[in-house]
C-alpha cells in the first residue's frame, strides 16, 4: 500500500451532508480495516466476499501485503466514526486488468461514496497502466 500524505487525502460530503475523507490505504490501517469489516451486516459481508462466514482477519491482512505497483486500497474516514468505506483493487497477474472490490457502511449507502471510491481507483489505475477492472 502506498504511504499516506495529506497531499493524498480528498474531501467530500456526502449527498446527506456527512463530510467524508478518502485516502490511500497505509500500513498502519489494518485495525481499523479489520474493524469496518467485522461491523458489516452479514448480508453485506456476504456481498462483499460471496460468503458471510469468512475470515476477516485473514481477508484483511491478505489485501494489506500486496504489492505497492500491483495492488491500491482506499479508505473513506467520517470524522467521530472512522471509517465508512473501504476499496482495493489488485491487477491480475501479468495483465492490463485488475479485480476490484468497494464496500461502504450500511448506513451510507446510496449516497454516492461507493462510486466516488470507484473514480478514485480508476484514477489511480489508469496511472498504472489498468485499462479494465
Amino acid at each position: 500500500m502506498t504511504a499516506v500524505t495529506e497531499r493524498q487525502a480528498h474531501e467530500l460530503r456526502l449527498r446527506n451532508g456527512l463530510r467524508v475523507s478518502l485516502r490511500p490505504v497505509g500500513a498502519d490501517d489494518e485495525p481499523e480495516i479489520l474493524e469496518f469489516l467485522t461491523n458489516l451486516s452479514a448480508e453485506s459481508r456476504r456481498r462483499r466476499f460471496f460468503t458471510a462466514a469468512v475470515d476477516l482477519r485473514a481477508e484483511t491482512h491478505r489485501e494489506m501485503s500486496g504489492v505497492p505497483a500491483d495492488h491500491h486500497g482506499l479508505l473513506a474516514r467520517a470524522a467521530g466514526r472512522g471509517v465508512v468505506g473501504h476499496a482495493i483493487y489488485v491487477r491480475l497477474p501479468l495483465a492490463l486488468r485488475a479485480e476490484v472490490a468497494v464496500e461502504v457502511a450500511d448506513d451510507v449507502r446510496r449516497l454516492g461514496l461507493a462510486t466516488q471510491l470507484m473514480i478514485r481507483l480508476a484514477q489511480d489505475a489508469e496511472e498504472r497502466h489498468i485499462t479494465q477492472f
